[in-house]
């Protein structure tokens, strides 16, 4: 198994996370110190270790509830294995895709979800916060009456936004 990697020594800024889609001004502050400290908040002793506590695990990967939910989510879960820092697509092994869908069928069932919305993003250019693999499993808010995401007061629908690029 991979371990999370060591921290830069070269200190460069954007190394571990890109602050540019921070959508709370503490979730930037914290995007910020990992980059002084090159600490990635998904290492062990980053800082998603004192938010909110893992609910699952499965085969070293965790699910927990986002320190930093999305504007319009019920519920937003954060996936990712935080003893291996990868960065890559290509990285990850069958064995890795076969965590996350049985985290996710979990997450569904435990949390009685029937319909939601899961993505996440790697590389340069992709909208990614924190460049250590993860995933979103996000519920976005529904009218009880109608079964759909509500309208805004200019008639459009009130959607998660999870920016891409």
């Amino acid at each position: 198994m991979t371990s999370c990697k060591p921290p830069n020594e070269s200190g460069e800024a954007g190394a571990l996370t890109d602050t540019h889609y921070a959508h709370d001004p503490k979730y930037k502050a914290e995007l910020e110190e990992a980059e002084r400290t090159q600490l990635c908040c998904f290492c062990p002793g980053g800082s998603s270790e004192k938010g909110n506590q893992p609910l699952w695990e499965e085969d070293g990967y965790i699910a927990k509830e986002s320190d930093y939910p999305y504007d319009n989510a019920l519920l937003h879960i954060i996936i990712y294995n935080p003893h291996r820092h990868l960065e890559n697509l290509d990285d990850l092994e069958p064995r890795d895709a076969a965590a996350i869908l049985k985290l996710k069928q979990r997450i569904r069932r435990e949390k009685g979800i029937t319909g939601a919305g899961y993505a996440g993003r790697f590389g340069e250019g992709s909208g990614v916060t924190v460049k250590h693999l993860h995933e979103h499993f996000i519920v976005p808010r529904v009218d009880p009456e109608t079964g759909r995401v509500p309208n805004d007061e200019n008639g459009k629908a009130k959607a998660v936004w999870f920016p891409i690029g």
